[in-house]
């Protein structure tokens, strides 16, 4: 019963979630890359001294505030584009002529909430009846963190609504997260920090493309053991979240 009524929420909320996202838009095109962006500066930017870490354990409605304060939050969305899109990848498409980069806080919300509940909702492998999966997850804590998602998707989906009906966030909640991270110095700290998270990105993509990793997660244990990434092993691992096979595979051939 608790498979099902994942499932079923997820679907729903996923759907409820994609129909904010216009077609043939930026954010169709874009959604999984703006998505990781968003979840960086959530999870991975450092916070100054006295700061609290508000938006680490409440990413949704950190992202709705700060989208609130400043109309539109920090992506630097011609960065974004000229990043990973023009030149297409393992995780990006090539962005048709014609079609400029441009983003409503509606759109940036809903594509974050579709993004963890279709992407990050799996990062952690498959689900199992008895004992964990490969990645070392027992079926307790994927359920916990499939479920954990899937509330984060329907907040996202709440607050996108109110968005894109031009209702921002109100004092008393900007009050309560007065501490967020959120400073002139903060932004160029985040820009600082986007550009080593790409190239720390590219490094893991290519280590995947070498085929001398049998699965994904093997390939994040050692680009974080040998100091490739400064991010933690789930985020590298959610950075491989749908790269392609590698055209040559040493490493599945030896098994």
């Amino acid at each position: 019963m608790l498979d099902f009524d994942w499932f079923s929420h997820k679907k729903f909320v996923a759907n409820e979630l994609n129909r904010l996202l216009p077609a043939h838009s930026f954010a169709e095109h874009m959604w999984k890359e703006i998505a990781e962006e968003l979840h960086i500066s959530l999870m991975e930017c450092p916070f100054d001294e006295g700061e609290t870490a508000f938006p680490r354990h409440h990413p949704v409605k950190a992202l709705f505030i700060l989208m609130s304060r400043d109309a539109g939050f920090y992506l630097d969305l011609k960065r974004l584009s000229d990043g990973g899109v023009d030149v297409p990848d393992e995780c990006g498409v090539p962005l048709p002529d014609g079609l400029l980069p441009a983003l409503t806080a509606a759109e940036q919300m809903a594509i974050y909430g579709f993004w963890l509940v279709t992407v990050h909702a799996d990062c952690k492998g498959p689900m199992v009846g008895t004992g964990t999966n490969k990645y070392g997850w027992s079926r307790e804590q994927l359920i916990g963190h499939q479920c954990d998602c899937v509330m984060l998707g329907y907040q996202a989906l709440a607050y996108a609504q109110r968005l894109s009906s031009g209702q921002s966030a109100r004092p008393d909640e900007i009050e309560k997260a007065k501490n967020l991270y959120f400073s002139d110095i903060g932004k160029k700290g985040s820009d600082a920090l986007h550009g080593r998270r790409r190239d720390e990105r590219r490094r893991v993509l290519e280590m995947w493309k070498s085929g001398n990793y049998l699965n994904k997660m093997d390939c994040a244990r050692a680009a974080k053991k040998e100091g490739v990434v400064s991010v933690e092993l789930q985020t590298a691992r959610d950075w491989l979240q749908g790269a392609r096979d590698p055209e040559s595979w040493p490493a599945k051939q030896k098994k």
